[in-house]
C-alpha cells in the first residue's frame, strides 16, 4: 500500500515496436512484452504517473506508434489500468509522428508535470544522429522553470553519464555543458533516462552532482559484455519511484519472466 504522502511514478522505456504485433526483436514479442508490462503496471495501487522515455518504434511505420496506443488502450479497457502517461521522444522516434499518433484520453502531451512538493521535467535529448544533445535553450528554460521551492526531477532519453559499454558511442554529447547547468540547479534531485537498455544506478560524484537513474527496456535488455547490440537472457523491465515531500527519492527495478 503506497503511502499517500508520496509520488508514485513509473518509468518505461524502449518499446522498439513493429507495425507487425507478432514481430521479434532479437528474438523477443516486444508488443507482447509492452503489454504485459503495462498489465503488471496496472495492478499497482496509487501510481500517480507512468513515463515513457523513449524509442517506442523500431521499424520507424506508423503503426508501429498505433500499436503502441493499442496495447495501452488494452491496458486501460481490460486490465484496469488508469493512471496518466506522459512522453518523451527517443533517438528512434520521430516527433511529429508521436504528436500525431499518441492520443487516447490518458495520454499526456505535456514535458512538465506539477505535484505540490515536486516538478517533474520531461527533455527531448534527441538529435539528428542517435546520439544525443540538450540545447543551450533547453537548459535555459529548465533552469527558469526549476526557479521554485518544489524538488525536480529531469526525465530524458539519453543518459548524460557513460555507463561503461557499446551504447556509450550514441550517449549524450557536450556532456560538460550540460552537467554544468543541471550541477546548478539545486532543486534537481535526480535526473533518470532510457537508451542504455538496463535499470542502473549512479551516485552522486563531485563531477555529477545529482543521481543518475537508468530504466530496463520493455523490449530487450542489452548484453554490456558485447561489442554492439545483443540481448541478455532477461525479460521487460520498468523502473518505480516513490517520490517523499523532503526531497528524498526511494526506486525499484522490476522484470518479468523472459518469453521463451
Amino acid at each position: 500500500m503506497p503511502n499517500p504522502k508520496q509520488i508514485s511514478l513509473v518509468q518505461i522505456s524502449d518499446c522498439h515496436l513493429f507495425a507487425d504485433q507478432d514481430a521479434l526483436h532479437f528474438g523477443q514479442p516486444v508488443y507482447q512484452n509492452l503489454l504485459r508490462i503495462l498489465q503488471e503496471i496496472a495492478k499497482l495501487e496509487g501510481v500517480d504517473a507512468i513515463i515513457f522515455s523513449g524509442d517506442l518504434s523500431q521499424d520507424h511505420s506508423i503503426v508501429s506508434y498505433r500499436n503502441f496506443v493499442k496495447a495501452f488502450s488494452q491496458a486501460v479497457d481490460e486490465f484496469g489500468l488508469n493512471a496518466p502517461l506522459y512522453w518523451l521522444p527517443g533517438n528512434h522516434d520521430e516527433l511529429q509522428l508521436l504528436e500525431q499518433t499518441l492520443v487516447h484520453p490518458l495520454i499526456v502531451h505535456e514535458n512538465l508535470i506539477q505535484f505540490d512538493s515536486w516538478q517533474i521535467q520531461l527533455i527531448d535529448s534527441t538529435s539528428p544522429t542517435p546520439s544525443g544533445h540538450v540545447y543551450d535553450e533547453q537548459l535555459d528554460a529548465l533552469k527558469q522553470t526549476a526557479q521554485t521551492t518544489k524538488f525536480c526531477m529531469v526525465f530524458m532519453h539519453h543518459t548524460p553519464i557513460e555507463v561503461g559499454f557499446f551504447i556509450d558511442k550514441h550517449g549524450l554529447r557536450h556532456k560538460k555543458q550540460f552537467w554544468e547547468a543541471m550541477n546548478s540547479i539545486v532543486q534537481v534531485k535526480a535526473i533518470c533516462s532510457g537508451h542504455v537498455h538496463q535499470g542502473m544506478s549512479f551516485a552522486a560524484t563531485a563531477e555529477h552532482q545529482i543521481p543518475v537513474f537508468t530504466c530496463p527496456a520493455t523490449s530487450i535488455q542489452f548484453d554490456p559484455t558485447c561489442p554492439t547490440v545483443a540481448a541478455l537472457d532477461k525479460g521487460p523491465g520498468y523502473r518505480h519511484f516513490y517520490l517523499n515531500q523532503n526531497g528524498c527519492i526511494e526506486t525499484s527495478l522490476h522484470y518479468l519472466s523472459l518469453v521463451k
